[in-house]
């Protein structure tokens, strides 16, 4: 089994404060049962189909091994499987955009060739790549790093290693968690320096989000445990995370606490940033673009709150939203 991971509206959700959830599904393989259900909700409501932009696929490429695997189930992990793969497009009607893999396996880079080729965003992650492994992938064409930082083991060689590759690699981007507990605050302050404007925020949000303190069975690990602050872990591992239980507002709002980033670059690692790695020359302040506006008010601490999420539906019309 592996993770589908789907942009979705807020308001088929629980999670609050944000006018879009980052959300985790489960299929195996051969299972298509979910890409075709996202397809067909699509297909159902046109708000689901304007702010369902694409779909993520995280795994079952990655790493085998404990640590670099993360929450995902060891049975289902496999090399890269190009027959497989463009079946999963062909379900998903084109709407297959990114996946995260390791480039540890063999024929990693022609798979990488053909994915690019179809035009798919490869990003690396869940990885137990050496540096030269890296750097074949880059070359191939992976711009991108999953949640850097995690999907580690917990002690890793001082040097090489797949995090130092990652870094140095001047063509990646990378997306990190800033949810308080997938990376202390003076880590992403390095990886700022380093990465600079190519550096972007997901939430990693599971379908737990929002949920009481409480252990759960759940998609992402099994038994897990949600504690009182947030925290979410494998039941009998507190040091293995099973995504996050935060939204994207939360780690906005880490970044702004922890005065980490000011808020016009925050809100660019969560909208601008993001959006280029898909198209580049994408601009939002163009006459006739699209656009969603979020209307916030900026605390004292300096976090956001909220108030109203304008969706825009058309060209000369668009819905107000109070969140």
């Amino acid at each position: 089994m592996f993770w589908l991971w789907v942009k979705y509206p807020e308001n088929y959700f629980r999670s609050r404060y944000q006018p879009f959830s980052n959300n985790y599904h489960q299929f195996t393989g051969q299972d298509f049962s979910l890409i075709r259900q996202v397809v067909q909700l699509r297909k159902m409501d046109p708000l689901a189909n304007s702010c369902t932009t694409g779909i993520h696929i995280e795994g079952p490429f990655i790493s085998p091994e404990d640590g670099p695997r993360g929450a995902h189930y060891r049975e289902f992990v496999q090399s890269p499987d190009w027959e497989l793969f463009k079946k999963w497009m062909e379900e998903s009607e084109g709407l297959i955009r990114m996946i995260t893999l390791s480039p540890e396996w063999e024929g990693s880079a022609a798979f990488i060739e053909k994915c690019v080729e179809s035009g798919i965003l490869v990003s690396i992650g869940h990885t137990n790549a050496s540096h030269a492994q890296i750097t074949e992938a880059v070359k191939a064409g992976a711009r991108l790093s999953t949640h850097l930082g995690n999907g580690m083991h917990s002690i890793i060689a001082r040097h090489p290693n797949y995090l130092w590759s990652q870094l140095a690699a001047e063509n990646l981007s990378a997306t990190i968690i800033a949810d308080g507990f997938h990376l202390p605050a003076e880590v992403i302050q390095v990886f700022k320096k380093v990465k600079g404007e190519k550096l972007m925020l997901v939430s990693d949000s599971v379908a737990l989000a929002g949920m009481p303190a409480a252990d759960y069975e759940a998609a992402v690990g099994g038994k897990v445990t949600l504690t009182a602050e947030g925290k979410l872990h494998l039941f009998d591992n507190p040091k293995t995370l099973a995504g996050s239980a935060m939204n994207i507002l939360q780690g906005v709002n880490f970044l702004l606490k922890n005065k980490l980033v000011a808020l016009p670059e925050a809100w660019q690692m969560v909208s601008i940033r993001p959006q280029r790695l898909f198209d580049t020359h994408f601009d939002p302040f163009q006459f006739g673009q699209k656009a969603d506006l979020i209307l916030a008010e900026q605390l004292p601490d300096q976090t956001l709150k909220i108030f109203k999420v304008l969706k825009k539906r058309s060209k000369n019309t668009a819905r107000l939203t109070q969140t």
